[in-house]
């Protein structure tokens, strides 16, 4: 991403891809195709699509981590840019990745409504 900061918009698509390919490519081994450079392109006049996207993506993610085995989430897996990393490390890091976007949402809005 070039530009210096991202939309309130960028950070919910960026945040979702996120999960999704964490949770749903990495450790459930789907093929999910994944653009990140156009997830920081993102724009939207409307949060009716981010709306939509998470409410279709929720129940995918928690039916997904509510079946992971303890050995799912001992084994070892391959992250595109983090290397070897084990299951609760990556349920770890997908948390610990949206809070961080989380954060950054509230100040973008704190920063909006203080205006």
């Amino acid at each position: 991403a070039s530009q210096p900061t991202n939309s309130l918009y960028v950070l919910a698509v960026h945040t979702m891809a996120n999960a999704e390919y964490t949770v749903l490519t990495m450790l459930a081994g789907e093929n999910i195709p994944r653009d990140r450079d156009a997830e920081f392109a993102a724009v939207g006049t409307s949060a009716d699509w981010v709306h939509q996207r998470w409410a279709d993506l929720k129940p995918k993610l928690e039916a997904t981590i509510n079946g992971l085995s303890m050995d799912d989430l001992d084994r070892s897996y391959e992250h595109a840019r983090r290397g070897t990393v084990s299951g609760w490390t990556a349920l770890v890091m997908v948390t610990t990745h949206a809070n961080e976007h989380i954060g950054h949402a509230e100040l973008t809005r704190d920063l909006l409504k203080n205006r």
